[in-house]
């Protein structure tokens, strides 16, 4: 990556599904003792200075009614906070957390220092991830989800139908890519899952094809792999077509996209 440009963020799936919250270096905390539930969020304070250069932040202030959770405290608290809790449970205190894929090295530092306290006898931490349990949860569908996976799968059929259909040889991959980004964010996808794969010819054996910049030829197979979000990044559905120049004639393969 290069010093000093600025990449455009994107929230940790499970994270956003229980909070709503897109701002970076935010930590969800969910404490359980017995049938008490307490949930705590903690954001980067308000700074004018950085704001005026990376925009808003809600603020620990305002976090707590905007997202919908027990309390908000400032993201420097996290490691005090969360310290108190350690010693006030002691040995009753279990810290789960996605410890398999690691998203956020610092973070994880910090709670391995307390996974120290385990050997004192003052803490658990359970060898199974969260993430698991997660996952159970975010299968079962509300019908508004559903709704949204039905809108991102719509779009992403119309913006393929259209990419195709401007589909000529002598145009290049990127170009492709292009049209098939501008047709889901013009119908109202926030942005594409993961950078697609629009790769003629020989392109198509290589499973993580990116660069997508060779010109297609005539008589190339072009394989389409792209994904779009609707409104945040949890709701999206994928897509894969097979289709080849010939001509001015375009044929597609429908039998094994259906397959793939």
């Amino acid at each position: 990556m290069s010093d000093k440009i600025p990449y455009v963020f994107r929230q940790n799936s499970d994270f956003l599904y229980f909070t709503g919250c897109q701002e970076p270096d935010s930590v969800l905390l969910m404490t359980i003792d017995s049938d008490k539930v307490l949930c705590t969020l903690f954001v980067q304070k308000k700074d004018p200075k950085s704001e005026l250069w990376d925009g808003s932040r809600t603020g620990s202030e305002a976090a707590a009614e905007m997202f919908g959770v027990d309390q908000s405290l400032p993201a420097s608290d996290f490691d005090s906070y969360l310290s108190s809790m350690v010693n006030k449970y002691k040995s009753n205190a279990s810290i789960w957390y996605d410890n398999h894929d690691i998203i956020h090295n610092e973070f994880h530092k910090k709670i391995s220092t307390l996974g120290i306290l385990a050997s004192t006898g003052r803490c658990r931490l359970p060898s199974t991830s969260i993430k698991n349990i997660f996952h159970q949860i975010r299968l079962i569908k509300s019908p508004a989800e559903i709704e949204l996976m039905q809108k991102s799968c719509d779009i992403a059929s119309e913006a393929i139908t259209k990419t195709i259909k401007v589909s000529k040889a002598g145009m290049t991959e990127h170009q492709l890519f292009a049209t098939v980004d501008y047709e889901c964010r013009m119908n109202g996808a926030e942005f594409l899952a993961y950078p697609p794969v629009i790769a003629g010819d020989r392109n198509a054996n290589v499973i993580h094809y990116i660069t997508n910049n060779q010109i297609l030829n005539n008589g190339d197979m072009v394989l389409m792999d792209a994904e779009r979000n609707i409104a945040v990044e949890i709701w999206c559905s994928k897509t894969s077509m097979l289709y080849t120049h010939q001509g001015n004639m375009l044929y597609t393969y429908r039998t094994l996209d259906i397959l793939i």
